[in-house]
């Protein structure tokens, strides 16, 4: 999932990257801008791999946090990665 969140205060990032641990997830990058100015609020972009069944309650902590002004979600089939896998540590076992 990869999304943009206005946020005020700057510890935000901070409780983002926790949660996304706490979710048994991975930050795959973080970008933390810091207004210029104090009129301005301050935003983080962050792509993150969540576990499908942990999604729902990351983005309900997300949007907790702050203002989230745009979301992507996409999945990845790795059913076939994890039979070659298995095929592979078989391999390994026999020989």
């Amino acid at each position: 999932m990869t999304g943009r969140l206005q946020e005020e205060g700057d510890k935000k990032s901070d409780q983002l990257v926790q949660q996304v641990r706490q979710n048994q997830g991975d930050v795959l990058s973080l970008e933390d801008q810091v207004p210029l100015n104090e009129d301005m609020p301050h935003s983080a972009y962050l792509e993150v791999r969540v576990p499908q069944e942990r999604l729902d309650v990351a983005l309900e902590q997300f949007s907790a946090l702050g203002k989230v002004t745009n979301q992507r979600i996409s999945a990845q089939d790795v059913s076939e990665q994890l039979v070659d896998f298995g095929a592979r540590l078989r391999n390994l076992e026999t020989a």
